[in-house]
């Protein structure tokens, strides 16, 4: 049993070390092109829309609007959705140009 659990072990490092490699790989390349990444959608959840534009602006995007829910949500300036070049559901392995229009709506 404990042979079993170490070559499992050893098979998720190494499938994962791959995908790791190869995402550093798209990265630089990306990065060689001008690209950037705003990370994961989900690294934004439940965020002040201001904590999001600071990351966003240290990523190095430049054209980012908001826009305030007027909802009754005791939720006041947490992100609600955010969307880069139109798309809500983003990952880190999505690149950008830094002046990508990019909208945060908040509550």
């Amino acid at each position: 049993m404990f042979a079993f659990t170490v070559l499992l072990w050893s098979i998720l490092i190494a499938f994962f070390s791959k995908d790791e490699k190869k995402y550093q790989e798209i990265e630089a390349e990306m990065t060689a092109q001008g690209k950037i990444t705003a990370g994961s959608e989900y690294d934004y959840r439940d965020k002040n829309y201001k904590s999001a534009i600071a990351m966003l602006e240290s990523a190095g995007f430049t054209n980012i609007e908001t826009v305030e829910l007027n909802d009754t949500a005791a939720k006041d300036g947490i992100v609600d959705t955010i969307a880069i070049g139109g798309k809500s559901d983003f990952k880190r392995e999505d690149f950008w140009s830094p002046n990508v229009k990019i909208i945060i709506t908040y509550h």
